[in-house]
């Protein structure tokens, strides 16, 4: 996928492709990616990251959005992949959009990331604003302890 986004905005801005950073790419192609992204003014305005390589030891400071394009199961991921962006040092705003088609597989992703999100605030004491925000089949599920007694 971020492969044919590399193409299709490089087309866009007019450039044969968008660098794109993921697991595959050597240490040295790496710095020198993101180097040219957070320091020269005539790169890309743009750098596209997989979703594990984007949460590993990255400091995005020139960021000023960031999206989600392609789902993964555990939210924790993307948080630590947009955290990567807003760093010590953003003196920019910074925008995260996340693209989600409805009624397909990362539509039910979207729902259980705000899921996972609502009660990882429960098991950390922020119980009003968590609980008031889950559903009725959420909140059940949470209080629903069957310990298979019966």
């Amino acid at each position: 996928m971020g492969e044919l986004l590399s193409d299709h905005l490089g087309v866009a801005l007019g450039t044969s492709s968008v660098p794109f950073l993921d697991g595959g790419l050597s240490a040295e192609r790496r710095d020198r990616l993101v180097r040219a992204f957070q320091e020269d003014d005539d790169a890309s305005p743009i750098l596209l990251l997989s979703l594990r390589a984007a949460g590993f030891g990255l400091n995005l400071t020139r960021a000023a959005h960031v999206m989600h394009y392609d789902r993964w199961w555990n939210s924790a991921v993307e948080e630590q992949a947009t955290d990567r962006a807003h760093r010590i040092g953003q003196q920019r705003t910074l925008s995260v959009y996340t693209l989600v088609t409805g009624v397909i597989i990362e539509d039910h992703i979207a729902q259980m990331h705000d899921t996972k999100r609502q009660v990882a605030r429960i098991v950390a004491g922020e119980t009003g604003p968590a609980l008031a925000a889950l559903s009725d089949d959420e909140l059940h599920t949470v209080l629903d302890l069957d310990l298979g007694v019966g």
